[in-house]
């Protein structure tokens, strides 16, 4: 009974996600929304199938300045147009110790903003050393206000929101990964 319960409620959400969109593009006539439109033709175990990425996830160890202290984190990348548009959009659930690495082509002022994603993050913004710059952190779910890198980036990195205050990660600290050895 339990399971049931579980399943319809589950697919109740993918229903108000597909609903929610149809609504956005109806209601407006930009480019963004209509780039959404992927998710109306979608079922609802579709829509559920899409928040687990069928990409390998990637390691990623942040180093904390001035002390041996370390966070692994299993990242997907993400290195296409396409790809960093969508981001975390339309996911309900990161796991902690995961997150989602966008790469970029060369050093450049970013910003980032939360249109349709559920989950709350912590934005960080790393240049090409790898070096942290800059943290947007408790980014709200669903806001559409840019929110920018304060300096050239050429990756960030999405986490959920309040695990750099937890793990104490701040600017000044070293990602380790094989894009940043280049």
């Amino acid at each position: 009974m339990l399971r049931c319960i579980e399943v319809d409620l589950n697919m109740t959400r993918a229903v108000l996600k597909t609903l929610f969109t149809i609504c956005i593009i109806f209601m407006s006539g930009n480019a963004a929304a209509q780039n959404a439109q992927h998710v109306m033709a979608s079922t609802g175990s579709d829509i559920l199938q899409s928040q687990a990425s069928n990409q390998e996830l990637e390691t990623l160890v942040i180093h904390k300045a001035g002390s041996d202290d370390t966070h692994r984190f299993m990242v997907e990348i993400v290195d296409t147009p396409e790809a960093r548009q969508q981001g975390l959009m339309f996911r309900d659930h990161l796991a902690e110790d995961q997150g989602m690495l966008f790469l970029f082509e060369k050093m450049a002022p970013r910003a980032f903003w939360m249109r349709n994603t559920y989950i709350p993050l912590d934005i960080i913004f790393i240049n090409e050393g790898g070096v942290i710059t800059h943290i947007q952190k408790d980014a709200v779910p669903m806001d559409e206000t840019p929110l920018p890198s304060n300096g050239p980036a050429i990756a960030v990195l999405e986490v959920n929101a309040g695990l750099s205050e937890t793990l104490g990660i701040e600017a000044g600290d070293k990602i380790e990964h094989s894009f940043f050895a280049k």
